[in-house]
């Protein structure tokens, strides 16, 4: 069996990955779905939020696993974990990005994102003046993230969501 590591996207945390944890854990596999910096339970200050601080808490996750894992990154998670490949290639066996972002050496996630002009969130976001905190209006958040979603897990994701 193998053990996957799950990041989540933007304003998100851990635990929107709670429907698919126990799937795998029933298939035999280990499963870590951990809050990145800032998001989910994490209370890390948002001013010591980067990419930087994103990539060194996967890459702490990494480390206290006993085998190479399937790293799996939604969203914003893509490039992390394209970076976390750069430091950690050793304990990765497979790399997985859904619906993720992969950057170019020397990009960063908000100008990237920005350059989707078929996107229906990016016209919908709330963005800082200094371009450092993205949130979302309650409004949206069904359209653009949540779907297929039950009203269940909507309601659930709306009071787990952070800037």
């Amino acid at each position: 069996m193998s053990t996957f590591v799950l990041i989540h996207g933007a304003s998100h945390g851990g635990c929107c990955c709670y429907k698919i944890v126990p799937l795998l854990e029933k298939k035999g596999h280990t499963v870590v779905a951990p809050d990145l910096p800032s998001h989910g339970r994490d209370k890390t200050p948002l001013s010591a939020v980067s990419l930087q601080a994103y990539v060194d808490r996967v890459c702490q996750v990494l480390d206290a696993q006993r085998e190479p894992v399937i790293l799996v990154g939604h969203s914003m998670g893509g490039a992390i974990i394209t970076q976390v490949a750069e430091y950690r290639p050793a304990q990765i066996k497979t790399l997985v990005y859904i619906t993720a972002l992969l950057l170019k050496n020397g990009e960063a996630i908000l100008p990237v994102f920005q350059q989707d002009t078929e996107s229906f969130v990016l016209p919908r976001a709330e963005i800082s003046a200094d371009q450092s905190v993205m949130t979302f209006p309650e409004a949206i958040l069904k359209e653009a993230f949540y779907a297929d979603c039950t009203e269940e897990d909507v309601a659930l994701a709306k009071l787990l969501l952070v800037p």
